[in-house]
């Protein structure tokens, strides 16, 4: 036991000593109990009062109080009835820090409900918005937690006069090293927090990225889920997912579609004009699908080009396959019923000459009969 030590026993055996020479002591701990009595008293009226009122921010200051603790009244009702008596400096100090001590505990129970409410509130906002990061709550608040409870930690070493300098170097060093070493994970977990943050995508949506397509079903902490078409589960890091170029089918405004139609180059003048006219009637017809534009846009080897323009709004972005199937039947329904004829590879061999057949060409060539190449059955009779 060192000399400081002893000193403080010492004094306060001697403060015992004194004390039981009087009433001293039964005033202080009159005192003592009083205050610890009315501040609890004090707290219990004030939520009751505040219970009966409708307004949030009294609401707010009640769970404030509810949070105080025992401990908390206890030292500070010590801290002050030991005014009311004459201490040496080293007892004074002593109840002094063990105040300091409980407020900075209390503190920090107050900081982590301050900041819990206010994330779990961020998040209640921005969830109207983006539903995903209701995913990232537990983070948050684990975050929020290491943090105060850092901070409190480090003010009670400093209160108990502990050097936290080499403690604080130490940390940070062992940071780097755990950083280094983890460095795949962190980025994982940031990339998740970023995707929560940035909302580029969310649960449900359709998105492709690289040679991978499909539906979102999870996103987590460090990869995220997607159910590609044919049915296999695709697992893919998050940080790989944000470091690449990402599509969004879900979120797309307006679908538009362009669609083109090689129609035979022999179509009659009469016949193409009416086209474009013919198109705007089926998309008309379609009641998903909103018309845009058709043109007579290109020639093309052997063919003529025309172009059909339409919209799919995005609340039938999901029934796209069937809008489309639907527009090519009326289209070649139509098409069939006015003798439009699509386009289709085909080469014509025209012969020098012009209309003329082959037999009539045949006949003013001279048969090589004396070459022995015709035989002699079908050579031409001679008078």
């Amino acid at each position: 036991m060192n000399y400081a030590t002893q000193k403080f026993f010492f004094e306060v055996q001697q403060l015992f000593t004194d004390l039981n020479k009087g009433i001293d002591f039964a005033i202080v701990f009159a005192i003592f109990l009083g205050c610890y009595i009315s501040f609890k008293m004090i707290i219990k009226r004030i939520i009751l009062f505040i219970e009966k009122k409708k307004s949030e921010k009294l609401k707010a200051l009640s769970a404030y109080l509810i949070l105080t603790k025992s401990f908390f009244i206890f030292f500070l009702s010590i801290f002050i009835s030991t005014h009311f008596i004459a201490l040496t400096p080293i007892i004074t100090a002593f109840f002094i820090k063990l105040t300091e001590l409980s407020f900075i505990i209390q503190f920090g129970i107050w900081l982590n409900y301050f900041i819990k409410n206010w994330i779990e509130r961020g998040v209640k906002k921005k969830s109207k918005t983006n539903p995903t990061i209701k995913n990232a709550l537990s983070l948050f608040r684990l975050a929020g937690n290491v943090i105060v409870w850092g901070i409190v930690i480090l003010m009670l070493l400093d209160s108990l006069e502990f050097k936290i300098s080499g403690l604080l170097a130490g940390l940070g060093i062992g940071g780097i090293a755990i950083g280094l070493a983890s460095q795949k994970i962190l980025a994982d977990l940031f990339a998740s927090v970023s995707i929560i943050l940035d909302n580029p995508f969310a649960v449900g949506d359709k998105i492709n990225f690289g040679d991978f397509s499909g539906r979102v079903e999870y996103i987590g902490l460090k990869t995220t889920h997607l159910r590609s078409k044919s049915g296999e589960l695709i697992v893919c890091s998050n940080a790989d997912l944000i470091a690449t170029r990402i599509k969004n089918f879900q979120r797309v405004t307006d679908l538009r579609t362009d669609q083109q139609l090689t129609i035979a180059a022999d179509t009659p003048y009469e016949v193409l004009i009416e086209i474009p006219q013919l198109l705007k009637k089926i998309i008309d017809e379609v009641p998903l699908a909103v018309f845009k534009d058709s043109c007579f846009s290109n020639y093309a080897q052997g063919s003529l080009i025309f172009t059909v323009v339409y919209i799919i709004p995005h609340a039938h972005i999901d029934d796209e396959a069937r809008i489309k199937e639907s527009i090519n039947y009326k289209i070649y329904a139509l098409f069939q019923e006015k003798k439009i004829n699509f386009a289709y590879p085909t080469q014509r061999l025209l012969l020098e000459g012009g209309l003329r057949t082959i037999k009539d060409q045949l006949q003013d060539t001279e048969l090589p009969q004396d070459k022995g190449l015709i035989p002699e059955t079908i050579k031409p009779a001679t008078s």
